[in-house]
């Protein structure tokens, strides 16, 4: 068991039910995730197991006791993703859309990006949930994704990821039409306080710095009313959600976004032209390899069904 330790009461923080005060001084947990916690008997309040409803007074003591890293088991499906490049230290694979980099829980019987990597990499990682994952892609983006073949290698990249020395660069279709056909947005990111499996803009000098730089590549005209703009998007930083967060805060949303998007219009795609998910589409990464520190830069082509997508739009 890992001991989170005593958060205590911060007066600053308004009273509040318990799970709503773990969410809020641990937010990488979801408030479902902090009732499961507190059933499990993980949460203590005075030295007692607490209900997810108790009020949190100023004078409460509060502990958090997460369970400890276990290591993931190895699915017996076999797992094999298109590689763009490979050496001895890692490798670039083209990710599927539908495809998730982590279990959604642990009942997901769904083949991840996990697998592939304990299938392929038969070696100790120091974080056993981690096993050779750089960075990750939201499960409906295709495209490039690095993967690290040892412990050393997974240091060595995630440290240019921390760093902003590694260039991505995505492909998105966009509603509407840009003002600028080219820009740059610059605002911080957050966990949305309203759905917590969403992000969203926070205040300035607050949530985590969030830069993407974009570029028009196409524009297309569905009909009259409705027009639609193949872009480039340079991400400067790598938030959860990012492009599609801020892309509709703009009010171009990521055409096929279920969570972030447009309804009517993702309605007209899916009637259409059968798009299903997000255009969104991880296009090209640029970084240096851990041997001998070789530049390198993949790309990976449009996925079909986004391709014959782009295809039917300039047929209109």
């Amino acid at each position: 068991m890992e001991r989170i330790g005593l958060l205590g009461y911060n007066p600053c923080m308004s009273i509040n039910r318990l799970d709503k005060y773990i969410v809020g001084k641990y937010p990488e947990f979801t408030r479902g995730q902090a009732q499961k916690l507190i059933e499990k008997g993980k949460v203590l309040v005075n030295g007692k197991i607490a209900k997810s409803s108790l009020t949190i007074k100023e004078t409460d003591k509060v502990e958090l006791v997460k369970p400890g890293k276990k290591k993931i088991a190895l699915k017996k499906t076999k797992v094999d993703f298109p590689v763009l490049y490979e050496d001895k230290e890692c490798l670039v694979i083209n990710k599927p859309a539908g495809v998730s980099v982590y279990p959604i829980n642990e009942e997901d019987k769904s083949v991840t990006i996990i697998d592939y990597s304990l299938q392929n990499f038969k070696v100790k990682f120091a974080d056993p949930e981690r096993p050779g994952i750089v960075h990750r892609l939201d499960k409906e983006t295709s495209g490039v994704l690095i993967l690290a073949k040892n412990q050393k290698a997974l240091d060595y990249l995630m440290a240019q990821f921390k760093q902003r020395e590694v260039k991505k660069v995505y492909l998105a279709l966009v509603y509407g039409i840009m003002q600028h056909p080219e820009g740059i947005i610059d605002s911080p990111i957050q966990r949305s306080h309203k759905h917590r499996k969403k992000m969203s803009l926070a205040a300035a000098g607050t949530g985590r710095q969030a830069i993407s730089q974009y570029k028009v590549l196409k524009e297309y005209r569905l009909d009259p009313k409705h027009l639609v703009s193949l872009i480039e998007v340079r991400i400067h930083t790598g938030r959860t959600h990012q492009i599609r967060v801020h892309m509709s805060s703009i009010g171009h949303p990521v055409i096929g976004d279920a969570t972030y998007g447009n309804p009517s219009m993702n309605r007209k795609f899916i009637k259409k032209y059968g798009l299903r998910r997000q255009f969104l589409h991880a296009h090209l990464v640029e970084f240096k390899t851990p041997v001998k520190d070789k530049q390198v830069s993949i790309v990976a082509e449009l996925p079909d069904d986004l391709k014959n997508l782009e295809t039917k739009l300039k047929q209109i």
